[in-house]
């Protein structure tokens, strides 16, 4: 009965190699994501909620004539950090899960920014062509920025 149980593992990793652990883990990580809902999930203009003003930056170039309405997914992905959204180079407002801003920039060629280029985190740009009258809607979330559908 003793050499029975010396021979037992003392955890759940005894016996098993590094490779092994960290294929467990990312099974477990990816798993427990599915079925927690990690990812993000699109949500409405109209259902969300607006940026307060103290994360407002007051971007409002004197010949804007293209509307953009711009919301951030909601979902756990990211949720805790806000994203810095920038347009051409100037600081728009930062956006927390489920929020929404509108803003105004001049037609044509307009580059959307998500976090400053340069920084460790890095930046995602998306180039968008509008023209004067016309809306643009973004879709803002952890690693993304797209030109979507009005909903």
């Amino acid at each position: 009965m003793e050499m029975l149980a010396s021979k037992m593992p003392m955890s759940l990793t005894d016996g098993l190699d590094m490779k092994n652990v960290l294929v467990m883990a990312a099974l477990i990580f990816v798993f427990g994501c599915g079925v927690s809902g990690c990812a993000t999930q699109p949500i409405s203009y109209e259902a969300a909620t607006d940026v307060p003003a103290n994360r407002l930056f007051g971007y409002a170039p004197g010949d804007a004539k293209v509307s953009v309405r711009a919301t951030r997914d909601t979902g756990s992905q990211g949720g805790a950090i806000d994203l810095l959204l920038i347009v051409n180079g100037q600081k728009v407002a930062k956006m927390a899960t489920g929020e929404r801003v509108l803003f105004r920039v001049p037609a044509g060629k307009n580059i959307f920014q998500l976090g400053e280029c340069g920084s460790m985190a890095g930046c995602i740009q998306l180039a968008v062509r509008a023209e004067a009258g016309e809306t643009v809607n973004l879709r803002i979330a952890p690693f993304m920025i797209s030109e979507t559908l009005p909903n």
